[in-house]
């Protein structure tokens, strides 16, 4: 894992080689937790999402209507969540009207799912991108689950970038 502080924000990298003599089953991702305010919203484009038992294990998917659509925003507020989402358009926006600064998180493609953990009364929200489901190395009976197959000497990794908007925050004085 690397990290580069850019002009454009945080950017990190994270790559896996198999070591060993036989094929590994591989998922990354990276599980970043950010300060919700009151009025946050979060917003990004998926597939699917699959709900989830008291354990937070996948126990149903479903398309992304209605309630799990977060295409154009769906606010913090009350949303206790702790989902996974297949089919993750790479790009996630967390807007804090309150006066913090708005948030991207920007992922490469190989991580096609995104995991939202959010507990509005302690004031925070997880924005995970990830390569494979909860639980995916568990659950070989389920297509597109994002568990990757390394052969010995192979590697895998992608890149997630974090950009913080400033511009619109109040001038101090």
């Amino acid at each position: 894992m690397s990290y580069e502080l850019r002009a454009d924000g945080l950017h990190v990298s994270i790559v896996i080689r198999n070591s060993d003599t036989v094929d590994q089953p591989v998922g990354l991702g990276f599980h970043p937790f950010f300060h919700s305010e009151a009025k946050s919203r979060l917003k990004f484009a998926a597939d699917s999402v699959w709900l989830t038992d008291g354990h937070g294990l996948p126990t149903e998917k479903k398309s992304c209507e209605g309630e799990w659509d977060f295409s154009t925003g769906q606010a913090l507020e009350e949303l206790k969540l702790d989902n996974g989402f297949a089919g993750f358009a790479g790009q996630a926006r967390l807007e804090q009207p309150g006066g913090l600064p708005d948030l991207t998180v920007e992922a490469d493609r190989i991580f096609s799912h995104l995991v939202v953990f959010s507990q509005p009364e302690e004031g925070y929200v997880a924005i995970e991108p990830v390569t494979s489901m909860t639980d995916a190395l568990n659950r070989p009976e389920i297509a597109g689950r994002g568990v990757h197959v390394l052969a010995p000497g192979q590697s895998l990794g992608g890149m997630i970038r974090f950009r913080a908007d400033v511009s619109r925050r109040p001038a101090e004085g």
